[in-house]
């Protein structure tokens, strides 16, 4: 009976992994697969937008734009300091601010070079008043019959006396 017991104690101890060897590790789980990486951001399309100046409250010019034409939003078309040789050069001028009877002047010179240095000659002064309450735009225009010759031009937007902006552009 000894033997019996003996033999049923080795039957259960191989049953049971009765090595006295430590046990084996739990099986690993199998891997996880990683998570797919997040697609980059889509790029942000470039923007011919400026950054917006932080309003101070006073009236103030902002910005100007210059184009061939003037958009139903009263607005440059396709603004550009490069322009065509066209009849009719157009300059928007945003302002902000709240004014009374605010006067704006535009003053269009071209550069006329001499010997060793350069001088500006006035093509034309013109000047509107505005009563804005906020945001505003304002547009002036020049022209030339069979269009402009090339050169260095420049705008000079003066609000009330002040000049608040000056726009150099080329017409090629």
């Amino acid at each position: 009976m000894t033997r019996i017991i003996s033999l049923l104690a080795v039957v259960v101890a191989v049953a049971c992994g009765g090595d006295d060897s430590p046990p084996a590790p739990p099986a690993s789980p199998p891997p996880v697969a990683a998570a797919p990486a997040k697609p980059p951001p889509a790029a942000t399309p470039p923007t011919t937008e400026r950054p917006r100046r932080v309003p101070t409250g006073e009236f103030e010019v902002v910005d100007v734009d210059l184009g061939t034409s003037i958009g139903p939003d009263g607005r440059i078309a396709n603004p550009s300091t490069t322009l065509p040789r066209s009849d009719t050069i157009h300059a928007v001028v945003a302002t902000e601010g709240r004014a009374s009877n605010a006067v704006l002047t535009a003053r269009w010179t071209v550069a006329q070079k001499q010997d060793t240095y350069s001088t500006r000659q006035i093509l034309e002064t013109q000047t509107q008043t505005i009563s804005p309450d906020g945001p505003a735009v304002t547009a002036f225009h020049i022209v030339k019959a069979g269009g402009w010759p090339a050169g260095d031009y420049r705008i000079e937007i003066s609000a009330n006396g002040n000049i608040g902006m000056l726009k150099d552009f080329v017409v090629k």
